[in-house]
């Protein structure tokens, strides 16, 4: 039997693949594939199986969520509930019919199972789809079920120990490239060292954030990984987990933790980049999109200040923060942050730091279009490497978040012995072409500020 699970809003879904005999009267016959679904609510882990045929008769089971089909949310509260594909349907060994027709003559085929053999054999296959298989097929899930001390909603190899393989995943979106790219390596790390990651997608917040780790908890998790995590150091509900015996390592964390950290140097980041600006002759430069009161941007603007002490900068002088306040997709809102860039701070300010590569996009569209030169005119600097970023012309210069040291790095405390102190990745700096020395003389605007820039 294999198995996979899947974790839905107040639901967990557990997939079931086994072999059976296609006649059961001769289990060592040929054999075919059942599958069934298990559906298990947040409280459910120790409640009895209700088996869900599904009419038709004959049909697959639907793929339930706690409102649809209707029925489910009522039988989860007293029930696990364990859904059949019944034999030749769904995600079970298919059985099906094509039908062709040429002119006015049609004819059939019969497809899945028992596809390319003689008529005999084909209708033979077809009377072992009755309902006194169907049954021994759900006799044979919940044997196999019993027999491996399987519970829906964990694997069940780690029932007696108290703890599984499962390693759960906390995060607060998918959106984010770089976040999207943590987890892609952490699936992959995690996978390699022969555990399951349950990844768990919250709303950002720390309400949602606990309710993940709740659930973590109910599916005995025998480690938790949490990305950009909000709660704070000694939140009760890491304590809990601790209490546990559940390994936590953080990444990125919001607040301070005292446990396994792992997080980005997005001071030193800031103050590579400024060192790069200054060494090709920039004195005046902007950010784009760095918050400072933001966990994240406070962090970058500690960098930034750190390295005008160290270069003799005046920050408050030196220093332009820009953002746009409006609610909009990161290339857009480069383009607008473009508009008061031009309006305020050229030709003055010839060097902009992005907080991401996609509003170092939005910045240098905008900035072309107003017919300005990058980088001659103005020099962008961006952050996180994406794939687009040597694509584009001219190529963006960018700070490489080493996402893979990042991810190695915390997938090393997860399985490790002994903790370690907060490891600090320390990001590169990628040198192309969207960077340089600012040319003698800055290039006039084409543009009215209204449209994303403005004439001089």
């Amino acid at each position: 039997m294999r198995t996979t699970t899947e974790q839905l809003p107040g639901l967990t879904l557990t997939n079931l693949w086994l072999d059976a005999p296609l006649d059961h009267s001769r289990p060592d016959g040929e054999t075919i594939e059942i599958f069934a679904r298990v559906a298990t609510s947040e409280d459910g882990a120790n409640k009895p199986y209700l088996v869900f045929l599904q009419g038709g008769p004959g049909f697959e089971a639907p793929r339930p969520t706690l409102d649809t089909p209707p029925w489910v949310g009522r039988l989860l509260r007293e029930y696990q509930v364990v859904m059949l594909d019944q034999r030749g349907t769904g995600r079970s060994t298919p059985v099906g019919v094509q039908v062709r027709r040429d002119g006015n003559q049609i004819t059939t085929e019969v497809t899945g199972g028992p596809a390319g053999r003689s008529v005999a054999d084909q209708a033979e296959y077809l009377t072992h789809l009755r309902a006194d298989e169907i049954v021994n097929d759900a006799e044979r899930v919940r044997e196999a079920v019993r027999r491996e001390g399987f519970s829906p909603n964990i694997l069940g190899r780690g029932l007696r120990a108290g703890r599984t393989d499962l390693v759960g995943v906390s995060l607060p979106d998918l959106e984010d490239y770089f976040l999207a790219a943590k987890v892609s390596r952490l699936q992959d790390a995690v996978a390699e060292r022969h555990r399951h990651p349950v990844l768990q997608i919250n709303r950002g917040d720390a309400a949602s954030e606990v309710a993940a780790l709740e659930r973590f908890a109910a599916m005995r998790c025998g480690a938790v990984v949490l990305i950009a995590s909000q709660l704070p150091n000694g939140h009760p509900a890491l304590r809990q987990l601790a209490a546990a015996g559940v390994r936590l390592v953080f990444i990125d964390p919001l607040h301070p933790q005292s446990g396994e950290v792992v997080a980005t140097d997005r001071r030193m980041a800031m103050k590579e980049a400024l060192g790069h600006l200054r060494a090709l002759g920039h004195r005046r430069l902007a950010t784009a999109g760095i918050n400072p009161v933001s966990p994240y941007g406070r962090q970058r603007v500690a960098g930034l200040r750190q390295a005008c002490r160290k270069w003799g900068w005046d920050f408050a002088r030196q220093i332009v923060l820009l953002d746009h306040p409006e609610n909009c997709e990161d290339t857009l809102r480069g383009q607008r942050i473009a508009a008061d860039y031009l309006r305020s701070h050229y030709p003055r300010t010839r060097a902009i730091i992005a907080v991401n590569d996609r509003i170092a996009l939005g910045l240098m569209h905008a900035l072309q279009r107003a017919g300005l030169r990058i980088p001659e005119d103005v020099s962008i600097l961006g952050y996180d490497d994406a794939p687009f970023a040597a694509a584009i012309s001219p190529e963006l210069t960018t700070i490489d978040p080493r996402v893979d040291e990042l991810i190695d790095e915390a997938v090393g405390r997860l399985f490790g012995q002994q903790p370690l102190p907060p490891g600090w990745v320390r990001p590169k700096l990628k040198v192309r072409e969207s960077t340089a020395a600012p040319a003698p003389r800055a290039a006039r605007l084409s543009q009215s500020p209204r449209s994303g820039s403005r004439r001089r």
